[in-house]
This record gives structure tokens, sequence and C-alpha cells, in this order.
């Protein structure tokens, strides 16, 4: 049964293969594939500005300034007095060395 199906089939393949023609598309399928990663780009652009605004907005109605203010307030009287114990003052060094690091890898991994 399975050589039936098969032979039915091959006479509309065989007619299929021999009416193909190319139809000339004049560039267009070249203008589309370039359309293509302006849109991704736009969305990720879009997603980009949403969450930096979102975070903006956390930061602030969670009490994110204050708290910085006051981080900022205890570091300075601390490097003024030079109470180099202070634990805020190792989180400063961390958190400089880290975003240093994160800075040189992504130096190193952008494209030319």
């Amino acid at each position: 049964m399975a050589m039936n199906l098969n032979q039915e089939k091959d006479p509309v393949a065989r007619f299929m293969q021999d009416n193909r023609h190319e139809v000339p598309d004049d560039g267009f399928t070249e203008r589309v594939m370039q359309q293509l990663p302006r849109r991704y780009e736009r969305i990720a652009l879009t997603l980009r500005v949403v969450g930096v605004v979102l975070a903006v907005v956390l930061f602030v109605a969670l009490g994110g300034v204050e708290v910085t203010t006051g981080y900022c307030k205890n570091i300075y009287h601390s490097l003024l007095t030079g109470d180099w114990d202070n634990t805020q003052l190792h989180s400063l060094l961390f958190l400089i060395t880290g975003l240093t690091v994160a800075g040189i890898c992504n130096l190193s991994m952008q494209e030319e």
C-alpha cells in the first residue's frame, strides 16, 4: 500500500518540478532581511528604557536616595577621621573594584 501512495504522489511532484520557475523579487528579500535587525534593536532599546525608568522609580519610592546620602555621609566622615576599619569603606572598595572589572570586561568584549 505504501508503494501505491508513493506512485500517486510522483506525478504531482514531477509536474511541480517540471513547471517550476523562479520569481524575480527585485531585492525584496534583501530589504526585508535588512529591516529585521532594526525592529529587534528598537524592541531592545524600548525594554532598556522601560527597565531604567522602572529602576529609578523604585529606587526613589523605596527610599534609596536617603539611604545613599546617609551612606555617602558616613564614608566621607570615615575618610576625614581616618576610620579605616569602617565596613562601609570596605564595601565601597569592593564596589569600585567590581565596577572596574565589569567595565574592562565590557570594553574587551565590544565589537569593533
